[in-house]
């Protein structure tokens, strides 16, 4: 009778902690500029960022918004993200290069302004 119960006990605690993983797939038809994905995180707002060949993008989960050298990153491909204490999301691309989006501005790091970041 004992072992029926452990059974039982397990069989109910391992479906209580499980969990369901929500996921939704988009790629270049739901308004990606491409297919081909370096990092992805999400921020503590809830905006999934997405480091691309084509820029660095944000994602509310409907819009898309493309940031690009036309917005002032030093290149498009952006392959890593990070999102620091202060809310600036920090993006590394493929030469090194680093900068941060701080209320949807691109801004360049420099060693010289590195002291006026904190």
């Amino acid at each position: 009778m004992q072992k029926i119960y452990i059974v039982l006990f397990c069989c109910v605690n391992c479906s209580v902690l499980a969990q369901s993983l929500n996921y939704q797939k988009i790629t270049k038809d739901d308004g990606l500029p491409t297919n081909t994905l370096y990092s992805v995180m999400e921020d503590k707002n809830g905006f999934v960022w997405i480091g691309t060949e084509e820029g660095l993008i944000k994602w509310d989960g409907t819009t898309f918004r493309i940031f690009t050298e036309a917005d002032g990153l030093p290149k498009d491909a952006i392959w890593f993200t990070h999102e620091d204490d202060l809310d600036r999301i920090w993006a590394l691309n493929n030469e090194d290069q680093r900068y941060y989006i701080l209320n949807d501005t691109v801004k360049q790091f420099s060693r010289a302004n590195y002291i006026n970041l904190f």
